[in-house]
Protein backbone atom coordinates (compact mmCIF):
# COMPACT_ATOMS: atom_id res chain seq x y z
CA UNK A 1 0.00 0.00 0.00
CA UNK A 2 1.53 3.27 -1.10
CA UNK A 3 1.39 6.62 0.63
CA UNK A 4 -2.08 8.00 -0.11
CA UNK A 5 -2.89 11.16 -2.01
CA UNK A 6 -4.63 12.44 1.13
CA UNK A 7 -1.36 12.21 3.09
CA UNK A 8 0.52 14.23 0.50
CA UNK A 9 -2.27 16.77 0.21
CA UNK A 10 -2.23 17.30 3.96
CA UNK A 11 1.56 17.56 3.88
CA UNK A 12 1.63 20.18 1.13
CA UNK A 13 -1.20 22.15 2.76
CA UNK A 14 0.81 22.30 5.98
CA UNK A 15 3.96 23.39 4.11
CA UNK A 16 2.02 26.05 2.21
CA UNK A 17 0.40 27.34 5.38
CA UNK A 18 3.79 27.84 7.03
CA UNK A 19 5.54 29.43 4.04
CA UNK A 20 5.14 32.98 5.43
CA UNK A 21 7.11 31.98 8.53
CA UNK A 22 10.16 31.38 6.35
CA UNK A 23 11.68 28.92 8.81
CA UNK A 24 13.14 25.52 8.03
CA UNK A 25 11.98 24.22 11.41
CA UNK A 26 8.40 25.40 10.90
CA UNK A 27 7.96 22.54 8.40
CA UNK A 28 9.38 19.82 10.67
CA UNK A 29 5.96 18.67 12.01
CA UNK A 30 4.57 18.21 8.51
CA UNK A 31 7.49 16.04 7.44
CA UNK A 32 7.38 14.09 10.70
CA UNK A 33 3.67 13.31 10.18
CA UNK A 34 4.25 12.26 6.56
CA UNK A 35 6.92 9.79 7.60
CA UNK A 36 5.31 8.52 10.79
CA UNK A 37 1.98 7.79 9.13
CA UNK A 38 3.38 6.03 6.09
CA UNK A 39 1.47 2.80 5.34
CA UNK A 40 4.09 1.54 2.89
CA UNK A 41 6.33 -0.23 5.39
CA UNK A 42 7.26 -3.78 4.46
CA UNK A 43 6.48 -5.41 7.81
CA UNK A 44 3.76 -3.00 8.86
CA UNK A 45 5.90 -1.60 11.66
CA UNK A 46 5.36 1.91 12.93
CA UNK A 47 7.85 4.60 11.98
CA UNK A 48 9.11 7.10 14.53
CA UNK A 49 10.77 10.17 13.01
CA UNK A 50 12.60 11.87 15.88
CA UNK A 51 13.33 15.58 15.43
CA UNK A 52 16.77 16.44 16.78
CA UNK A 53 17.10 19.26 19.25
CA UNK A 54 17.82 22.75 17.98
CA UNK A 55 21.52 23.51 18.15
CA UNK A 56 22.43 19.83 18.42
CA UNK A 57 26.15 19.67 19.13
CA UNK A 58 26.51 16.16 17.78
CA UNK A 59 26.22 17.25 14.14
CA UNK A 60 23.49 14.77 13.44
CA UNK A 61 20.93 15.26 10.63
CA UNK A 62 17.60 16.87 11.50
CA UNK A 63 15.60 13.62 11.72
CA UNK A 64 16.55 10.22 13.09
CA UNK A 65 14.11 7.68 11.67
CA UNK A 66 13.47 4.47 13.61
CA UNK A 67 11.17 1.49 13.34
CA UNK A 68 10.40 -0.33 16.60
CA UNK A 69 13.42 1.38 18.19
CA UNK A 70 15.75 0.15 15.44
CA UNK A 71 17.52 2.71 13.28
CA UNK A 72 16.25 3.08 9.72
CA UNK A 73 18.15 6.17 8.56
CA UNK A 74 18.47 9.94 8.70
CA UNK A 75 16.88 12.94 6.99
CA UNK A 76 18.53 16.31 6.53
CA UNK A 77 15.98 19.07 5.84
CA UNK A 78 16.99 22.40 4.32
CA UNK A 79 15.17 25.69 3.78
CA UNK A 80 12.51 25.37 1.14
CA UNK A 81 14.14 27.90 -1.18
CA UNK A 82 17.55 26.18 -1.23
CA UNK A 83 18.83 24.42 -4.35
CA UNK A 84 19.73 20.86 -3.35
CA UNK A 85 22.20 20.66 -6.22
CA UNK A 86 24.26 23.27 -4.38
CA UNK A 87 23.64 21.69 -0.98
CA UNK A 88 25.15 18.45 -2.28
CA UNK A 89 28.45 20.28 -2.77
CA UNK A 90 28.72 21.55 0.81
CA UNK A 91 31.22 20.14 3.28
CA UNK A 92 28.40 19.34 5.70
CA UNK A 93 26.62 17.08 3.25
CA UNK A 94 29.86 15.45 2.15
CA UNK A 95 30.51 14.54 5.78
CA UNK A 96 26.97 13.23 6.17
CA UNK A 97 27.24 11.09 3.04
CA UNK A 98 30.47 9.61 4.36
CA UNK A 99 29.05 8.89 7.80
CA UNK A 100 25.40 7.88 7.28
CA UNK A 101 24.61 4.89 5.03
CA UNK A 102 20.88 5.66 4.57
CA UNK A 103 20.15 9.35 4.15
CA UNK A 104 17.50 11.57 2.59
CA UNK A 105 18.17 15.21 1.74
CA UNK A 106 15.14 17.42 1.20
CA UNK A 107 13.99 21.01 0.96
CA UNK A 108 10.45 19.69 1.59
CA UNK A 109 9.56 19.84 -2.11
CA UNK A 110 12.42 17.81 -3.61
CA UNK A 111 13.75 14.57 -2.10
CA UNK A 112 17.12 12.90 -2.71
CA UNK A 113 17.90 9.44 -1.33
CA UNK A 114 21.48 8.23 -0.78
CA UNK A 115 22.83 4.81 0.17
CA UNK A 116 26.47 4.51 1.24
CA UNK A 117 27.20 7.96 -0.14
CA UNK A 118 25.72 7.35 -3.59
CA UNK A 119 22.48 8.94 -4.75
CA UNK A 120 19.89 6.34 -5.71
CA UNK A 121 16.76 8.39 -6.40
CA UNK A 122 15.80 12.03 -6.87
CA UNK A 123 12.18 13.18 -7.13
CA UNK A 124 10.31 16.50 -7.07
CA UNK A 125 7.05 16.34 -5.16
CA UNK A 126 5.98 19.93 -5.83
CA UNK A 127 7.21 23.27 -7.11
CA UNK A 128 6.71 26.68 -5.58
CA UNK A 129 5.08 29.68 -7.23
CA UNK A 130 5.11 32.52 -4.74
CA UNK A 131 3.10 31.33 -1.74
CA UNK A 132 1.45 28.50 -3.66
CA UNK A 133 2.67 24.94 -4.25
CA UNK A 134 2.04 22.94 -7.40
CA UNK A 135 2.01 19.14 -7.13
CA UNK A 136 4.43 17.47 -9.57
CA UNK A 137 4.99 13.76 -8.91
CA UNK A 138 3.37 12.21 -5.87
CA UNK A 139 3.74 8.56 -6.90
CA UNK A 140 7.49 8.62 -7.56
CA UNK A 141 8.10 10.57 -4.35
CA UNK A 142 6.12 7.96 -2.46
CA UNK A 143 8.30 5.21 -3.93
CA UNK A 144 11.47 7.08 -2.93
CA UNK A 145 10.32 7.55 0.67
CA UNK A 146 9.14 3.95 0.97
CA UNK A 147 12.45 2.67 -0.40
CA UNK A 148 14.22 4.78 2.22
CA UNK A 149 11.94 3.60 5.03
CA UNK A 150 12.22 -0.05 4.04
CA UNK A 151 16.00 -0.04 3.67
CA UNK A 152 17.58 -2.68 5.88
CA UNK A 153 21.25 -2.22 5.06
CA UNK A 154 23.69 -4.03 2.86
CA UNK A 155 24.10 -7.78 3.31
CA UNK A 156 27.11 -8.45 5.53
CA UNK A 157 28.56 -11.86 4.83
CA UNK A 158 32.31 -11.48 5.38
CA UNK A 159 34.82 -9.52 7.48
CA UNK A 160 35.56 -7.09 4.66
CA UNK A 161 31.90 -6.04 4.37
CA UNK A 162 31.66 -5.60 8.13
CA UNK A 163 34.88 -3.56 8.15
CA UNK A 164 33.45 -1.21 5.52
CA UNK A 165 30.25 -0.61 7.50
CA UNK A 166 32.14 -0.18 10.77
CA UNK A 167 34.49 2.29 9.10
CA UNK A 168 31.52 4.39 8.00
CA UNK A 169 30.05 4.42 11.51
CA UNK A 170 33.45 5.20 13.04
CA UNK A 171 33.60 8.29 10.84
CA UNK A 172 30.22 9.29 12.24
CA UNK A 173 31.63 9.00 15.77
CA UNK A 174 34.70 10.99 14.74
CA UNK A 175 32.51 13.71 13.24
CA UNK A 176 30.45 13.94 16.42
CA UNK A 177 33.47 14.04 18.74
CA UNK A 178 35.53 16.60 16.84
CA UNK A 179 32.56 18.94 16.45
CA UNK A 180 31.68 18.63 20.13
CA UNK A 181 35.29 19.50 21.01
CA UNK A 182 35.09 22.65 18.91
CA UNK A 183 31.94 23.79 20.69
CA UNK A 184 32.92 22.78 24.21
CA UNK A 185 34.40 25.05 26.87
CA UNK A 186 37.88 24.31 28.20
CA UNK A 187 36.34 22.75 31.33
CA UNK A 188 34.01 20.53 29.30
CA UNK A 189 33.94 16.75 29.73
CA UNK A 190 35.54 15.92 26.38
CA UNK A 191 38.23 18.56 26.81
CA UNK A 192 39.04 17.19 30.26
CA UNK A 193 39.14 13.65 28.90
CA UNK A 194 41.49 14.76 26.14
CA UNK A 195 43.75 16.45 28.68
CA UNK A 196 43.83 13.29 30.77
CA UNK A 197 44.94 11.28 27.75
CA UNK A 198 47.65 13.83 27.01
CA UNK A 199 49.00 13.46 30.51
CA UNK A 200 48.89 9.65 30.58
CA UNK A 201 49.35 8.50 26.98
CA UNK A 202 50.33 11.04 24.33
CA UNK A 203 51.62 14.49 25.41
CA UNK A 204 51.28 15.87 21.85
CA UNK A 205 47.65 14.78 21.40
CA UNK A 206 45.61 17.42 19.53
CA UNK A 207 41.86 17.63 18.91
CA UNK A 208 42.01 15.78 15.61
CA UNK A 209 44.13 12.93 16.95
CA UNK A 210 42.03 12.69 20.10
CA UNK A 211 38.82 12.45 18.07
CA UNK A 212 40.37 9.77 15.92
CA UNK A 213 41.63 7.85 18.96
CA UNK A 214 38.23 8.15 20.63
CA UNK A 215 36.37 6.89 17.54
CA UNK A 216 38.76 3.98 16.98
CA UNK A 217 38.70 2.95 20.64
CA UNK A 218 34.91 2.88 20.69
CA UNK A 219 34.69 0.86 17.47
CA UNK A 220 37.43 -1.59 18.39
CA UNK A 221 36.08 -1.96 21.92
CA UNK A 222 32.55 -2.62 20.66
CA UNK A 223 33.82 -5.18 18.16
CA UNK A 224 35.93 -7.01 20.76
CA UNK A 225 32.96 -6.97 23.14
CA UNK A 226 30.58 -8.28 20.49
CA UNK A 227 32.92 -11.17 19.61
CA UNK A 228 33.12 -12.12 23.28
CA UNK A 229 29.35 -11.72 23.64
CA UNK A 230 28.80 -14.08 20.66
CA UNK A 231 31.24 -16.65 22.02
CA UNK A 232 29.77 -16.58 25.52
CA UNK A 233 26.03 -15.97 25.07
CA UNK A 234 24.21 -15.25 28.30
CA UNK A 235 20.78 -14.49 26.87
CA UNK A 236 21.18 -10.73 27.22
CA UNK A 237 21.00 -8.43 24.23
CA UNK A 238 24.17 -6.65 23.17
CA UNK A 239 23.85 -3.05 24.39
CA UNK A 240 25.99 0.05 24.64
CA UNK A 241 25.65 0.37 28.41
CA UNK A 242 26.87 -3.16 29.11
CA UNK A 243 29.27 -3.66 26.20
CA UNK A 244 32.35 -2.92 28.32
CA UNK A 245 31.69 -5.92 30.53
CA UNK A 246 32.26 -8.23 27.55
CA UNK A 247 35.70 -6.90 26.62
CA UNK A 248 38.06 -9.73 27.59
CA UNK A 249 40.01 -9.30 30.81
CA UNK A 250 43.08 -10.33 28.83
CA UNK A 251 43.09 -6.80 27.40
CA UNK A 252 42.79 -4.66 30.54
CA UNK A 253 44.08 -1.48 28.88
CA UNK A 254 41.39 -1.53 26.18
CA UNK A 255 38.76 -2.42 28.77
CA UNK A 256 39.69 0.53 31.01
CA UNK A 257 40.03 2.94 28.11
CA UNK A 258 36.70 1.91 26.58
CA UNK A 259 34.83 2.13 29.87
CA UNK A 260 36.34 5.53 30.63
CA UNK A 261 35.03 6.82 27.32
CA UNK A 262 31.51 5.42 27.43
CA UNK A 263 30.86 6.07 31.11
CA UNK A 264 31.76 9.77 31.13
CA UNK A 265 29.01 12.38 30.66
CA UNK A 266 30.98 13.54 27.62
CA UNK A 267 29.59 10.55 25.79
CA UNK A 268 25.97 11.70 26.09
CA UNK A 269 25.89 13.99 23.01
CA UNK A 270 27.21 11.20 20.78
CA UNK A 271 25.23 8.25 22.13
CA UNK A 272 23.36 8.15 18.82
CA UNK A 273 26.58 7.28 17.00
CA UNK A 274 27.47 4.56 19.50
CA UNK A 275 23.97 3.08 19.33
CA UNK A 276 24.19 2.89 15.53
CA UNK A 277 27.39 0.83 15.86
CA UNK A 278 25.85 -1.39 18.54
CA UNK A 279 22.83 -2.03 16.32
CA UNK A 280 25.05 -3.00 13.38
CA UNK A 281 27.12 -5.41 15.46
CA UNK A 282 24.13 -6.92 17.26
CA UNK A 283 22.52 -7.88 13.94
CA UNK A 284 25.62 -9.55 12.51
CA UNK A 285 26.15 -13.30 12.77
CA UNK A 286 29.58 -12.92 14.33
CA UNK A 287 30.26 -16.64 14.33
CA UNK A 288 29.86 -16.81 10.56
CA UNK A 289 31.84 -13.62 10.03
CA UNK A 290 34.86 -14.87 11.96
CA UNK A 291 34.64 -18.54 11.03
CA UNK A 292 38.10 -19.64 9.93
CA UNK A 293 39.13 -15.96 9.72
CA UNK A 294 42.15 -16.44 11.95
CA UNK A 295 43.33 -19.52 10.06
CA UNK A 296 42.73 -17.85 6.69
CA UNK A 297 44.88 -14.90 7.73
CA UNK A 298 47.34 -17.03 9.71
CA UNK A 299 46.73 -14.88 12.75
CA UNK A 300 46.23 -16.32 16.22
CA UNK A 301 43.85 -13.56 17.26
CA UNK A 302 41.19 -12.87 14.59
CA UNK A 303 40.00 -9.82 16.55
CA UNK A 304 43.38 -8.12 16.18
CA UNK A 305 43.60 -9.03 12.51
CA UNK A 306 40.06 -7.80 11.88
CA UNK A 307 41.09 -4.46 13.28
CA UNK A 308 43.79 -4.27 10.61
CA UNK A 309 41.12 -4.97 7.98
CA UNK A 310 38.88 -2.32 9.52
CA UNK A 311 41.68 0.26 9.65
CA UNK A 312 42.38 -0.29 5.96
CA UNK A 313 38.74 0.63 5.24
CA UNK A 314 38.64 3.47 7.74
CA UNK A 315 41.93 5.18 6.92
CA UNK A 316 44.56 3.29 4.95
CA UNK A 317 47.10 6.10 5.34
CA UNK A 318 46.64 6.09 9.10
CA UNK A 319 47.23 2.34 9.14
CA UNK A 320 50.58 2.78 7.43
CA UNK A 321 51.77 5.86 9.31
CA UNK A 322 50.63 5.43 12.88
CA UNK A 323 50.13 1.75 13.60
CA UNK A 324 46.95 0.55 15.28
CA UNK A 325 45.13 0.62 18.56
CA UNK A 326 45.54 -3.11 19.31
CA UNK A 327 49.31 -2.63 19.26
CA UNK A 328 49.00 0.14 21.84
CA UNK A 329 46.65 -2.02 23.88
CA UNK A 330 49.08 -4.94 23.78
CA UNK A 331 51.92 -2.73 25.01
CA UNK A 332 49.82 -1.24 27.79
CA UNK A 333 48.05 -4.46 28.69
CA UNK A 334 50.24 -5.24 31.64
CA UNK A 335 50.07 -1.74 33.14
Amino acid sequence: MKMSSIMFEAYLQSIEKNLPKGSERSHYPALKDLLSNSPGIRDGGGIDAVIEEKGNKAVIPDFTVKRRDLLVGYIEAKDIQLDLEQVEKTEQLKRYLEAFPNLVLTNYLEFRWYVNGERRLKEVLATRNGEKLQLQDRDKTAILLEQFLNYTGEMISNPEDLAQQMARLTKAILLAVTTALELEEKEGELQQLKQGFREVLLPTLNDSDFGDMYAQTISYGLFAARVSHAQNPDGEAFRRRTAGTYIPATNPFLKRLFNTMVETDACTPINWALDDSVQLLSQVDMGSILENFGRRTRTEDPVVHFYETFLGAYNAKLRKSRGDLPAIAEKRGSS
